[in-house]
């Protein structure tokens, strides 16, 4: 028997996936049904997610906060206009 995955404090879809022993496709239609809160990397195309949001998530608890979140780009952060 293998021993069960510990997670990080930030998991990547693909680790949450397998803590949470369903497909990458489950994480990120859940994602994308505001079921699961996940971020955003500045690349848009790189999901995080925190490990104590995917425990809530498995044990059926949701919240009333907003569940999905983009980090801004540096240009935002920095004050840099184009």
């Amino acid at each position: 028997m293998t021993s069960p995955v510990v997670p990080t404090k930030w998991l990547t879809l693909r680790e949450t996936a397998a803590y949470a022993r369903c497909s990458t496709i489950t994480v990120a239609r859940e994602i994308r049904g505001g079921h699961l809160r996940a971020y955003r990397l500045a690349s848009r195309r790189v999901w995080r997610l925190r490990a104590s949001d995917v425990d809530g998530w498995l044990s059926g608890s949701s919240g009333d906060e907003p569940v999905s979140f983009v980090a801004p780009r540096a240009e935002q952060v920095k004050g840099v206009s184009r």
